[in-house]
């Protein structure tokens, strides 16, 4: 699975678990992230995640998806938390920190009222946690109003604008939004990404239809393009009537949402960071002052994300369904096929250039070469030992003859890491045996 960024330019945030977080941007990110289904031999590795295979870029056990998905086929997520936790309990050493700390508050809340759904337990965290993401983001856009006087007159308008609007959001107050290509097609691979993770052959199957039409759609939007626009729209929604999908109300929320910035009509919408990092950055594009333009966005980047931030990912889950909102504290934690060379390197599709990582820090890392995460990551020498040392558990005790994989999976895992590392990397592997078990 490619996960494609928001925009030309795009922001992420770069993360070492339990060690300290860096913010950077990055210029044409590209991502790696890669479905067990499009690759070949992966089905062999596959197997492997339902016996707990360590994250080769931090210290969490990868979910196996298929496990999962089994609980999303049985309807579990829409019963009340006290059952939820239950089913759910045993992946929780499988979270990243902050789902890690709001599935804890999950836990302590089926105590008390274990009838309730996840839906409830969030929505009764919102107006707490609006409060805080608020007071948070208030000093970093007086410091962005502050540096835009600098700007030119007509730049300073824009900016003008862009921060009325956002106050209003903050309000929630509808605003007039332009229409996004960019952004409507990011949603769109948002939901494409749930849909893979559930693996559903007929939900994938439609997906792929409405992918198809969302290509058509202009990257230019004005007067020109308009009728068009909404006939590709109407056309999405007539292929999400016809399908599996149309159960799910997130796609006709984004249809309706689109159609009407397209009209030019106000909606009520949730503050993103990223439309918002993209609207200031088509802004100070336009700047002669690249030092200026470098100091709004660093300053903007501050803003919390729902990565670093419990408030943040509160009130991006307020408004999702149960199922949902298991999926966003889980599917980042799902074990996924990881090129050693990124194949938008030239990185081969088999097995020598394969390794594990979770979904999230797979498509965190994207094109970067292996050296230089190892690099702003040390760590990663311990996790990846701890990946390599379950794999070689799992040969010797006869679980890699169990599924036909070869124990030269190991040894070009080792060899691979150890070249792509510049030798700064030397994985132990004198644990594995020299029998074929």
């Amino acid at each position: 699975m490619k996960i494609l960024p928001v925009n030309p330019t795009s922001y992420t945030q770069v993360r070492t678990y339990g060690i300290s977080n860096k913010t950077k941007l990055y210029n044409n990110y590209a991502c790696d992230t890669v479905s067990f289904t499009s690759v070949p031999n992966s089905y062999k590795l596959k197997k492997l995640l339902s016996y707990g295979i360590p994250d080769m870029y931090s210290d969490i056990i990868l979910i196996d998806p298929k496990r999962f998905q089994n609980i999303l086929k049985s309807g579990i997520m829409d019963e009340g938390i006290g059952k939820v936790i239950n089913i759910l309990s045993p992946f929780e050493q499988s979270l990243f920190p902050i789902q890690g700390r709001i599935f804890k508050y999950i836990k302590e809340s089926a105590k008390t009222n274990p009838e309730q759904t996840l839906s409830d337990v969030i929505k009764s965290l919102v107006p707490k946690h609006t409060s805080i993401l608020r007071a948070m983001q208030k000093p970093i856009f007086e410091e962005l109003t502050k540096k835009a006087t600098k700007l030119p007159l007509p730049l300073r308008k824009e900016f003008g604008t862009l921060m009325q609007n956002t106050n209003k959001i903050l309000r929630n107050e509808p605003v007039r939004v332009p229409f996004s290509t960019y952004e409507f097609k990011y949603n769109i691979n948002k939901l494409n990404r749930q849909i893979l993770a559930k693996n559903i052959p007929e939900e994938i199957s439609a997906m792929k239809r409405i992918i198809k039409y969302t290509s058509q759609l202009n990257e230019i939007n004005n007067e020109k393009t308009y009728k068009y626009q909404l006939h590709i729209l109407r056309k999405l929604k007539n292929v999400t009537d016809k399908s599996v999908l149309s159960k799910y109300s997130e796609f006709y929320d984004l249809y309706s949402n689109a159609a009407k910035r397209l009209q030019n009509i106000p909606i009520s919408v949730t503050f993103s960071r990223k439309s918002f990092l993209y609207e200031l950055n088509k802004i100070t594009d336009k700047l002669s002052d690249k030092n200026l333009k470098q100091s709004m966005l660093q300053t903007a980047l501050k803003l919390p994300t729902s990565r670093e931030s419990i408030s943040a990912m509160i009130l991006k889950l307020s408004d999702c369904s149960c199922e949902k909102i298991g999926l966003q504290l889980f599917t980042d934690s799902f074990g996924s096929i990881e090129h050693l060379v990124p194949a938008s390197k030239n990185g081969e599709n088999n097995i020598k250039n394969y390794g594990f990582a979770s979904m999230y820090l797979n498509s965190e890392r994207g094109n970067k070469p292996f050296y230089q995460q190892l690099q702003e990551h040390p760590d990663i020498k311990i996790y990846c030992q701890k990946c390599v040392d379950r794999l070689i558990e799992l040969h010797n005790n006869g679980t890699f003859r169990k599924i036909g994989l070869d124990k030269n999976f190991i040894i070009d895992l080792k060899n691979r890491i150890y070249k792509i590392s510049k030798k700064k990397l030397a994985l132990n592997i004198n644990n594995l045996s020299a029998k074929q078990y």
